[in-house]
């Protein structure tokens, strides 16, 4: 589940996430080229650039820092760990 600036968008998919940025899936206004705020419930609130937007789809670049990125890269590693143990 993401939040999405104002809009709540508990129904949406996550498509992708990386340091860099992340793709999603959801019904969201059209942003333009707002910068917003991105919240994931176990990852943490992050800025966010509207890089495009399409149909129901979303992509956006994170505003991290250097070793914003590195600590998010670790998290998101974590999390695929703990899916494969479950697989």
């Amino acid at each position: 589940e993401f939040a999405l600036g104002r809009l709540n968008s508990n129904a949406g998919t996550t498509k992708d996430i990386s340091p860099g940025g992340a793709s999603l899936e959801a019904e969201i206004e059209s942003l333009g080229d707002e910068t917003v705020e991105l919240t994931f419930d176990d990852l943490g609130e992050f800025d966010a650039s509207v890089v495009r937007q399409w149909d129901e789809c979303v992509s956006l670049m994170l505003d991290l820092e250097e070793d914003e990125k590195y600590s998010l890269q670790e998290e998101l590693e974590a999390f695929t760990e703990i899916d494969l143990d479950r697989d």
